[in-house]
């Protein structure tokens, strides 16, 4: 293989390790942005019909503490420039900062493209001049639907595209380098590092260009060389589509970062002096045997001497011949007097440590282990007569001579490739740097084993470093609690297959909770993103904040006002939930009906005011003598449902009972002891969950018929 080739492969890994690096962090921060709409979006934007958000008189009273909650999200993501929420008409309703005009984006292509695509539900604008701070940027944005999927509003994030540009700019691209992120859909162009004329953003790729041939024919990856048009310079290109999101990366560095010139295969070259050495000592030997064909001999060996002896000097490998006792060069070729820019006269007059960078100590130690055959193969600093130092490989041979052992010494220039796998190494070192900088808690893992773990990770877990946290445990895994709304192993069948489990789920169910060195439990969610075969980038953003909001606001909307117990809006919502877990678990489900005797009677006699004295304290009474995994909703009135989880259904009548009891003893304040009539029934497979609760109505009212106070099953 030539050294042209190498070089080629060399600026191949060297240019998809750096867009690799660089899609990783972008798709990541994309990914961030993603889940903050959808919490956001359910947290604030997703209501039912019948909600007060969709009354504009009462919606107008709370602008300001939507335009917070806007902000308080938009804050904890550097991400995001500004969080908007654009109504059906386009106009900007609401914004992380408040809006000091009114804007309408309804001229937008993102806008008219999500209005008339109903099946349309998340995408990314174009560059577009945000109309809100004048800078340029791409928006990510979920459509909020009606139930016909027409298009209620947008909830975007602004993206400044010079965040994007930073990131680009956060490796080493050499002189005339290129970092760029164009749309893989339509190859526009999104940001570039270094920047250029402004009229290249969104401006597409040409059809016949090779990278955009590449892209249409759904390739995730390519390699190519191309000269610029823009500039005309000559660079190589490596480019790579993310999984999620239709952008792609490309990395280009120019043809005199990794390639000036080209030279034979060294290797190749250096058997034929091999061939040499190995025909004149057979030569040598049959010298020996066979004396009358000595002078016939001598002159085919003075012949492929002459050979060898033009091969050294024309040969384009550069090469020395050296004295290992003192170090003096003895001979060089024409590549050397051209490399090092001496005179051969004045290379075979000097010797190798007025070139050589290393101490005379250091290379005498050297030249010991090269002739001894210990190593032959070494990387120097040589010093050039124009004063430039080079990086250079040396592969040194000990060789026989009548005057004793000389060392033959090829001579590789890999400044270039030194100086790329250098850049590689410190763009290594930012990436690490970089994640270390990270709020969120970053790790590398195959999931069993930990391999990195940023500053993040050890401030919150309390371990000093890798090794710290590896005396007790493997891996991040052991920390997840087992907490049924969140993520946990317990939910697995094959713990070990975490990540893989993590990555399929819903970005909204990939939370989990874990508790750091103050004992104090979070909730973090969760990105999973490739690092190579079989190594993940797994991220753990704190949103303990964010859940504590949400669940605040569930029970707003979940608990009955008066009492306190369930509503029918939380029934509606997790009954699926609960079916699903009774099938896993080989449980039963059932469905019980519960009603205030003559509760009527108490409103009319004492007030409504008492009347719902009353059911608070008949949900008191019911829901302190509950098991832990039962279920109790407020339907209507005085009219309850209770949903029991049971391993078996004989245990039903007893549970009852048990409650009919704890209602008839207490006093109900004014009006002293009250009944209550149970109606209950189990679920059957399958069945819709609203004839089960017309069973169980059949059955509390069969109860009442037969004199109230009782608790009636039927099947």
């Amino acid at each position: 293989m030539s050294n042209y080739q190498k070089a080629i492969e060399q600026v191949s890994k060297e240019t998809n390790n750096l867009s690799t690096l660089l899609i990783k962090k972008i798709e990541h921060d994309f990914e961030r942005v993603d889940n903050i709409l959808l919490l956001t979006k359910k947290a604030i934007f997703t209501k039912d019909k019948n909600s007060v958000f969709y009354d504009n008189r009462i919606l107008e009273e709370y602008n300001d503490t939507i335009s917070i909650k806007l902000k308080s999200f938009a804050d904890s993501f550097d991400e995001i420039e500004k969080l908007i929420y654009i109504d059906k008409d386009g106009d900007i309703k609401y914004a992380s900062n408040r809006l000091s005009k009114d804007v309408n984006v309804s001229d937008r292509e993102y806008f008219k493209e999500l209005k008339n695509n109903k099946d349309l539900n998340k995408s990314f604008s174009d560059v577009v001049i945000s109309r809100l701070s004048g800078r340029e940027s791409i928006l990510l944005l979920h459509a909020i639907r009606d139930e016909n999927k027409n298009l209620d509003g947008i909830l975007a994030a602004v993206i400044n595209t010079s965040f994007i540009r930073k990131i680009l700019s956060s490796i080493d691209i050499g002189q005339n380098g290129v970092a760029l992120i164009r749309n893989s859909e339509t190859t526009k162009l999104i940001t570039r590092y270094p920047s250029l004329d402004d009229s290249l953003i969104n401006k597409p790729l040409p059809k016949d260009n090779e990278i955009s041939k590449l892209i249409k024919s759904g390739s995730k990856y390519g390699y190519l060389e191309y000269t610029a048009s823009t500039d005309d310079i000559k660079r190589f290109a490596s480019f790579i589509t993310m999984e999620n999101f239709p952008f792609y990366i490309q990395i280009a560095l120019s043809q005199d970062e990794y390639l000036k010139s080209w030279k034979d295969n060294l290797i190749v070259k250096s058997i034929f002096l091999g061939l040499f050495i190995f025909a004149s000592i057979i030569i040598i030997s049959v010298m020996k045997r066979n004396f009358n064909n000595e002078q016939k001999l001598l002159k085919e060996l003075n012949n492929e001497k002459d050979r060898f002896e033009n091969m050294f000097r024309i040969h384009s490998s550069i090469m020395l011949l050296i004295d290992p006792k003192n170090g003096q060069i003895l001979d060089a070729n024409n590549s050397a007097v051209s490399f090092y820019g001496y005179s051969l006269e004045k290379l075979k007059s000097m010797n190798v440590n007025e070139i050589n960078q290393l101490s005379q100590e250091e290379l005498n130690t050297i030249y010991q282990e090269a002739k001894q055959l210990k190593t032959n193969s070494f990387v120097f600093e040589h010093k050039l007569n124009n004063g430039k130092i080079k990086i250079v490989e040396v592969d040194s041979s000990p060789i026989e001579t009548t005057s004793g052992i000389i060392l033959f010494s090829i001579i590789k220039d890999v400044t270039k490739e030194k100086k790329i796998e250098d850049r590689l190494k410190r763009s290594y070192k930012r990436i690490e740097k970089l994640i270390d900088l990270q709020d969120n808690m970053i790790i590398l893992t195959n999931g069993k084993n930990t391999k990195y773990a940023n500053n993040k990770f050890f401030d919150f877990f309390g371990f000093s470093n890798l090794s710290d946290f590896k005396k007790s445990h493997k891996s991040i895994c052991e920390f997840f609690i087992q907490n049924d709304e969140f993520f946990h192993l317990k939910k697995l069948e094959n713990p070990e297959n975490w990540i893989n489990e993590l990555k399929i789920l819903d970005g909204s169910k990939r939370i989990v909770a874990m508790k750091g060195k103050n004992s104090k439990e979070h909730k973090f969610f969760v990105t999973v993103n490739s690092f190579d075969e079989d190594i993940m980038i797994i991220g753990f953003t704190d949103i303990t904040n964010t859940i504590k909001e949400k669940i605040k606001l569930e029970i707003k909307v979940t608990q009955d006002k008066l009492t306190n117990a369930y509503n029918r809006e939380y029934f509606d919502k997790y009954y699926k939930d609960w079916i699903i877990s009774i099938n896993k678990f080989n449980l039963k489900l059932a469905v019980v009906m519960l009603d205030i005797d003559n509760f009527k009677y108490v409103n009319d006699t004492f007030g409504h005011d008492v009347g719902d004295l009353v059911l608070i304290d008949f949900v008191k009474v019911i829901c302190t003598n509950l098991r832990s995994n039962d279920i109790f909703v407020r339907w209507g009135g005085e009219e309850f449902i209770l949903v029991l989880k049971l391993k078996d259904e004989k245990d039903l009548l007893k549970i009852l009972e048990n409650l009919r009891h704890k209602v008839e003893i207490y006093n109900f304040p004014k009006i002293g002891k009250r009944t209550c009539s149970f109606g209950a029934t189990i679920y059957k497979d399958d069945e819709d969950i609203f004839k089960t609760i017309k069973r169980a109505d059949e059955a509390v009212y069969k109860a009442k018929n037969l004199g109230r106070n009782r608790v009636e099953i039927i099947s």
